[in-house]
C-alpha cells in the first residue's frame, strides 16, 4: 500500500470517527414514580430538564380506576384498575410548566392533577 493511500485512509478514518463522536453528551434518563390515589397524585410537582428522557412509572394505589395523561407529549396510559401500573417514556422538547392529570371524567375537576416543570 502506498504512503499516499495510507494517509488517505487515515484521514478518512479520522473523519469517520469525528462524525460518530460529534454529538453532544446525552442527558441521563430520569425515572419518576407517580402514584394515584382518590383524586390526588403523590408528588404532584415534577421537574426535569429539556431533552432529558423521562420514564414515568404510574401506579394506581387507589380503590377506583385511574388514567394518566400529559397532552404536550401525547402521553396517555391505559385505564388502570386498583393495584395496576404502567410505565411510559417520553422526552420533553420545550421548557415550561405543563399539566398532567387523570383522564377519567370528573377526576381532574376533583383535583387529580399536577405539574411537570421542564428547565433548560
Amino acid at each position: 500500500m502506498s504512503p499516499l493511500t495510507r494517509i488517505f485512509l487515515l484521514l478518512l478514518s479520522l473523519a469517520f470517527l469525528a462524525a460518530c463522536g460529534a454529538d453532544a453528551p446525552k442527558p441521563e434518563p430520569l425515572t419518576v414514580a407517580l402514584e394515584a390515589y382518590e383524586f390526588e397524585f403523590k408528588a404532584p410537582a415534577v421537574a426535569v430538564r429539556e431533552n432529558q428522557p423521562v420514564t414515568l412509572h404510574f401506579e394506581n394505589k387507589g380503590v377506583i380506576d385511574h388514567e394518566l395523561a400529559i397532552d404536550e407529549w401525547g402521553v396517555e396510559t391505559d385505564l388502570l384498575r386498583p393495584g395496576e401500573s404502567q410505565t411510559v417514556t417520553f422526552t420533553p422538547r420545550k421548557t415550561g410548566t405543563f399539566s398532567f392529570y387523570c383522564a377519567v371524567p370528573g377526576h381532574t375537576a376533583a383535583g387529580m392533577a399536577g405539574t411537570i416543570t421542564i428547565t433548560p
